[in-house]
């Protein structure tokens, strides 16, 4: 049977996985909310996901349309490309996106009307860097890598300095009531001598 966890092979009536070491109990085999192996691989093949870059149109046919670049991805107006482009000055099979040592390259295919990067005509496999815009045709892809589209993290805000309070109690205040409460002991002590001491001597 599949460990419920790790879905890794376990023999039957065993209590615990031979792979993961996670319990198997009753409960848990007939438990269909716990996550199988095939939806710990789907989980994990949505993170990655976000890796990847992507190619924008942001002029020309299809404006607005993105195209996300996973693999070897070519352009052209026939239906076997991977990004169709219906554009009359797009070839059939214009230029092709892969996945290189370096990085990404683009690579104009012989394309009738040519591949331009930021303006300029290659002539051989381009290295792209993010932001960079390609025309096929009449069409505008721009080059968007995730790591260039996180935002900045927010500077560090300054150290607030403690506010002094104003007002309160003036320290000339608390030394006369220190004065008052001192002269009020004496009076005590001197009239405790007069009701007591005093009768005594006489």
């Amino acid at each position: 049977m599949k460990c419920p966890i790790c879905g890794g092979e376990t023999p039957d009536g065993s209590e615990f996985c031979g792979v993961c070491g996670s319990r198997i109990s009753s409960s848990a085999k007939a438990r269909p909310d716990l996550p199988t192996s095939e939806d710990l691989h789907a989980a994990e093949t949505m993170v990655t996901g976000s890796v990847w870059p992507h190619l924008r149109v942001v002029s020309g046919i299809g404006q607005g349309q993105e195209f996300k670049l996973q693999g070897r991805a070519r352009v052209g107006r026939a239906q076997d490309n991977e990004i169709i482009l219906d554009d009359p000055k797009v070839s059939r099979h214009h230029a092709v996106f892969n996945l290189e040592a370096e990085g990404w390259v683009v690579t104009d295919l012989g394309s009738a009307n040519g591949t331009f990067v930021n303006g300029e005509q290659i002539e051989a496999p381009y290295r792209l860097q993010s932001g960079d815009r390609i025309s096929v045709g009449e069409v505008v892809l721009s080059y968007t890598e995730p790591a260039a589209e996180q935002p900045s993290p927010a500077p560090a805000a300054a150290p607030v300095a403690p506010v002094k309070k104003k007002g309160g109690v003036p320290k000339w205040v608390w030394g006369g009531c220190a004065a008052l409460l001192i002269l009020g002991l004496l009076l005590a002590c001197v009239a405790v001598a007069v009701v007591v001491v005093l009768p005594k001597l006489q």
